[in-house]
């Protein structure tokens, strides 16, 4: 499980990202719009600004269902499959993490070393 105060974080900054949403697009649209002026446009710069950072979608973290612990992101084609749940829930799917789980029984050694086979 992850700890108690990441996940109050969590909620904390999901609740203020619903909190400024339309705040934030009125102004992004006002920033991205082509016929506001200059200083209409610095205005809506500074008024974003004074947003708390934790009401920018972008801090909101990716979590497993089970477990809530930190998902990866996918960015490079070498990781398996970063968004299937944790395997800390004990869930172990076909990949490269299962791979070395079906190798229980380890190889047979000769009884003594003075013995070859």
């Amino acid at each position: 499980m992850a700890k108690k105060s990441m996940l109050m974080r969590q909620r904390h900054r999901e609740k203020a990202v619903k909190r400024f949403a339309a705040k934030r697009a009125e102004l992004k649209e006002l920033i991205r719009n082509p016929k506001t002026s200059d200083d209409a446009k610095a205005e809506a710069q500074k008024e974003l600004q004074k947003l708390p950072r934790d009401a920018n979608p972008i801090r909101l973290r990716n979590r497993c269902a089970l477990t809530r612990r930190l998902l990866k992101t996918a960015r490079s084609s070498t990781q398996a499959s970063p968004f299937r749940p944790s395997r800390h829930s004990g869930n172990f799917s076909a990949g490269r993490s299962a791979m070395n789980i079906g190798r229980r029984f380890p190889q047979r050694r000769p009884i003594s070393k003075n013995i070859r086979r």
